[in-house]
């Protein structure tokens, strides 16, 4: 049970633990610190006495990680501080967590169930803060916010995830980016750029079928400068109200122009095409 307190990792070795923890509805709910190792939690976690609320920390400064590996319910919501490492499931192991996440931190999706999180919060306001969808994992219907500085990826650089957005809802503000990578694709979600927020696909990452709004000198960016990346805007609707949109390669269909201040930016082996 945790009440206010904080499980440590001794900070000498990796721990491993398949105990189940709850976290009591107390002003700080509960923390687990990783404490410069890796530190996996294979039990399940969930609520003691009202909404438990985990807070993710890294004491050493930011050389470990929090993995968990089992279905957690605890309902009081997940802060990733701005030091700390939270990894959500591993290559056996198909992990859940549910609520609002507020990420300062790095926060991995490797393999997850992720129908029950609500919001994902990411803040780079005190560091580079992201969160990562990895593999073939799902953002489901999540709202996600990459506000000042933070961003979401989804997949890694050149390589073969799958991982899509579905039916999220995302918003970059204030220099928040999303990035799809890979083999990646937004799916149907619905994204906006805005006050100097951004999208952009490269490898050979796809737009999908989703709607995006470039607005207030928001941006969405297809391939690389001179690169041999070949992202495609699939089926999805793209508007640009005093938005910009950027392509340095042939990028699809269906762009909306509603006529209202849009800066089409086009690179090498660019075609716009009408939809």
């Amino acid at each position: 049970m945790m009440d206010g307190g904080t499980f440590q990792a001794d900070g000498l070795s990796d721990l491993a633990f398949t105990n189940n923890f709850k976290i009591n509805n107390s002003v700080n709910g509960g923390a687990i610190d990783a404490n410069g190792t890796t530190l996996t939690v294979a039990g399940n976690i969930s609520d003691g006495n009202g909404a438990g609320k985990l807070t993710v920390m890294d004491s050493s400064g930011g050389g470990g990680a929090t993995v968990l590996l089992g279905t957690n319910t605890y309902s009081g919501g997940t802060t990733i501080c701005d030091c700390a490492t939270l990894q959500l499931g591993d290559a056996t192991h198909t992990a859940s967590i549910v609520g609002n996440v507020t990420n300062e931190g790095q926060f991995f999706i490797v393999n997850a169930n992720t129908s029950g999180i609500t919001s994902i919060t990411n803040d780079g306001t005190f560091s580079s803060a992201f969160t990562m969808f990895m593999n073939a994992t799902s953002a489901s219907s999540i709202a996600i916010t990459n506000t000042n500085g933070g961003a979401t990826f989804f997949g890694t650089p050149g390589g073969t995830d799958t991982a899509t957005a579905a039916n999220a809802t995302i918003d970059n503000n204030s220099g928040g980016v999303t990035t799809f990578q890979a083999q990646t694709t937004a799916g149907t979600a619905q994204i906006t750029n805005q006050t100097g927020g951004a999208t952009a696909f490269m490898d050979q990452a796809s737009a999908g079928s989703a709607t995006i709004v470039n607005v207030s000198l928001g941006t969405t960016v297809f391939g690389t400068p001179f690169g041999s990346d070949t992202p495609t805007a699939g089926n999805a609707n793209i508007n640009c109200i005093d938005g910009k949109l950027e392509t340095h390669t042939t990028m699809g269909n269906n762009v909306d122009q509603p006529g209202m201040r849009l800066r089409v930016t086009l690179g090498f082996k660019s075609s716009l095409m009408p939809g």
